[in-house]
């Protein structure tokens, strides 16, 4: 097993994949829901947990969050943490 399929996501990236399972949607549905303005690999991507803020609102929005701030936070965090990391 690659260390890439070991890799355990960050809380926001489990939390975004849940709510687009929760909303029953593809990464297709989600793409034509924005209009083609956030593609099928950025929500991929985001689910990876490889995302930007101004990203991660947008798909807080699209699916309509109500716990935006805990995964606004979470994702705060996660990117600390890297920055610590990377220091």
């Amino acid at each position: 097993m690659s260390e890439k399929n070991t890799k355990k996501l960050p809380l926001f990236a489990e939390a975004l994949k849940k709510l687009r399972s929760d909303k029953n949607w593809s990464l297709r549905d989600c793409e034509k829901r924005t209009g083609g303005n956030i593609s099928r690999q950025t929500f991929l991507r985001a689910e990876q947990g490889d995302v930007t803020l101004e990203q991660l609102i947008k798909i807080l929005d699209l699916y309509g969050a109500k716990k935006r701030e805990e995964v606004v936070r979470s994702f705060m965090d996660h990117e600390l943490a890297k920055a610590r990391a990377a220091a």
